[in-house]
């Protein structure tokens, strides 16, 4: 879904993982590693227009958000 809003191959990450926190990585990678890992997680794929956001997993599946700006 984040592609068919303009994401490119190459994304930044914040995440409370130190894995792939402060990194750019490719974007398939950062949703592989963010996703279901229980730490709260952003990916900004565009700046100050699309991101991906992963709430903190505390009971059940975590929040999960497509923040999108046209």
């Amino acid at each position: 879904m984040l592609k068919k809003y303009g994401a490119g191959d190459q994304c930044y990450v914040i995440s409370f993982n130190d894995e792939i926190d402060g990194r750019y990585l490719k974007l398939e990678e950062a949703i592989e590693k963010a996703v279901g890992s229980g730490f709260p997680s952003l990916i900004s794929c565009i700046p100050d227009k699309l991101a991906y956001v992963e709430g903190e997993q505390i009971d059940g599946p975590p929040e999960r958000y497509i923040i999108y700006k046209q």
